[in-house]
């Protein structure tokens, strides 16, 4: 049913606005990407070992971590400022609290520390990169 021509014309139905904004989402989200893919320079920001999207193996395929979870703070989840990229290896580390930081703007030096009640001295699976520690 036409409503244009109605005083007050009903707007978009709510699945087709819906839509509209998870696109807009999308689209802001890939140009964030773009931009740490650049800043970056397809660098892991853990261990400085080159990254690409399509490697096979873990500690060398490229994917985007978010400093402060989407959920916990929606509105940084578009701000390149808020994204690093790391190795799918280092992003498991990170997601199970093994590797942590305080840190949430990816513009300053981050300073990564093992999570020693996870990880016990010693058995690091692998050196922090020296210029971020």
């Amino acid at each position: 049913m036409d409503t244009s021509g109605l005083k007050y014309p009903k707007g978009l139905p709510g699945i087709i606005s819906r839509r509209v904004k998870a696109v807009e989402q999308e689209r802001l989200l890939a140009a964030a990407y773009a931009a740490v893919n650049l800043r970056d320079q397809n660098r892991c920001a853990v261990t400085g070992v080159p990254l690409s999207p399509y490697a096979m193996q873990e500690k060398s395929r490229r994917e985007h971590h978010h400093l402060v979870g989407r959920r916990i703070k929606p509105e940084w989840r578009t701000d390149p400022r808020r994204i690093i990229l790391v190795s799918a290896y280092v992003h498991k580390l990170i997601t199970a609290n093994a590797l942590i930081t305080d840190q949430c703007d990816a513009i300053e030096p981050i300073i990564w520390r093992w999570n020693d009640k996870i990880v016990k001295t010693g058995e690091e699976p692998f050196r922090l990169n020296e210029s971020e520690t």
